[in-house]
């Protein structure tokens, strides 16, 4: 297996560079592109009203324990309203398209992968806090942090790939 894969990977890379110059190709990139308007315009609608809100937690100063938790989950909960408000607008929308034949169910799994993943950097950026130690949740050193934060980030990303990656492979393949 391992002798042919090079060819296998070959034959998979020309069969979607012809998927994708046909019609139906066509059509689902456009689909896609069109999905990300949404999915960014609905998110941007909520940002414009709720980063008045985000900036004042922001520059809230904690002084102790209790406040920087209290904090870290009013900012983490805005953050995955964000990331939710996004991926339902995008699969909502995705329901009402005409999509090819296999193809919605890959945008569906490529949302939701794109959903874990930044919950995953939100709960990170709540817990360690880059570049403020004040409200930092956890007992890190600040030298620390960004590699903690870029491992937790690489194993979320790894995790949430193999979930999603081999489904999508079988169904675009």
């Amino acid at each position: 297996d391992l002798a042919q894969a090079p060819q296998e990977w070959q034959a998979w890379v020309d069969a979607m560079a012809a998927s994708l110059m046909s019609g139906t190709g066509v059509r689902a990139v456009t689909y896609s592109l069109i999905l990300l308007l949404i999915g960014g315009s609905v998110e941007w609608l909520f940002w414009t009203y709720a980063y008045g809100p985000l900036r004042a937690l922001q520059a809230t100063v904690t002084r102790s324990p209790r406040e920087a938790l209290r904090l870290g989950l009013r900012r983490l909960l805005l953050l995955c309203c964000g990331v939710l408000l996004f991926t339902g607008a995008t699969i909502a929308a995705s329901a009402g398209l005409a999509w090819p034949e296999g193809v919605h169910e890959a945008v569906v799994a490529v949302t939701l992968w794109l959903m874990v993943v930044r919950l995953s950097w939100a709960a990170v950026e709540t817990v360690l806090t880059p570049g403020r130690s004040a409200r930092r949740l956890v007992p890190v050193r600040p030298r620390q942090v960004p590699w903690l934060a870029a491992t937790a980030v690489a194993v979320a990303l790894l995790g949430s790939a193999a979930r999603f990656l081999p489904d999508l492979v079988e169904q675009v393949g």
